[in-house]
């Protein structure tokens, strides 16, 4: 697992939000939030499953905010829901291991799927160096996805807010389906590939308004 560099209170806060997500990931990977149900509760809509986790609904979904980020060069950059359109709204730092992993499977849906699904890959990396994200992407073969900047958390802080709703997102990876009227409709936390059959059906599902 990568680590970073920089020393004094920016390296303790990384360290604190890197604890605080490693503690609760099992969390989200194990239990249901409030306001959630499993995907086999959801009754005729498919479910996604991968090896460890499978994609759960928010009883109710939340609409998705809108909200104005930076982009990988530090513009800033307005995150929203597109209309009629799916959206995947993934989150990832360059600390996590399993997104070195993930973020590869995102940029390959974001090349095959880009004309159908809006995709967007959140950084929670708090205040990367110049030049750090655009050589983490490089160095995985990320060339195409949409990039976002969140350092100050401002999707995730706040949880139990509605205007915060991305509350799985204490465990990295981690990627939200916003349906084409701009719900939230669930998550799937870990290394998710969604050009795999169920992972497509339920895409398809929400395309055809599910």
């Amino acid at each position: 697992m990568a680590e970073p560099s920089d020393r004094g209170a920016t390296s303790g806060r990384i360290m604190d939000r890197r604890g605080a997500m490693k503690a609760m990931a099992g969390f989200v990977a194990g239990t249901r939030l409030p306001g959630t149900a499993a995907a086999a509760d959801a009754g005729e809509v498919p479910s996604f499953r991968t090896v460890r986790h499978q994609f759960v609904f928010l009883e109710p979904a939340w609409p998705m905010p809108s909200v104005l980020l930076s982009d990988a060069a530090g513009r800033p950059a307005r995150l929203s829901a597109p209309k009629g359109r799916v959206m995947l709204v993934n989150f990832w730092a360059s600390w996590c291991a399993a997104c070195r992993l993930d973020l590869p499977l995102l940029e390959r849906f974001h090349r095959v799927m880009g004309d159908r699904v809006t995709v967007a890959a959140v950084s929670m990396d708090p205040h990367p160096r110049q030049g750090m994200i655009a050589a983490y992407l490089a160095s995985n073969g990320v060339s195409s996805l949409p990039i976002f900047l969140d350092p100050e958390g401002s999707l995730t802080a706040a949880p139990t807010s509605a205007a915060h709703p991305f509350a799985a997102a204490t465990g990295l990876p981690v990627t939200y389906l916003v349906t084409p009227d701009g719900q939230i409709a669930g998550y799937i936390a870990g290394v998710s590939d969604w050009l795999q059959d169920d992972a497509q059906h339920l895409i398809a599902q929400f395309e055809h308004g599910a």
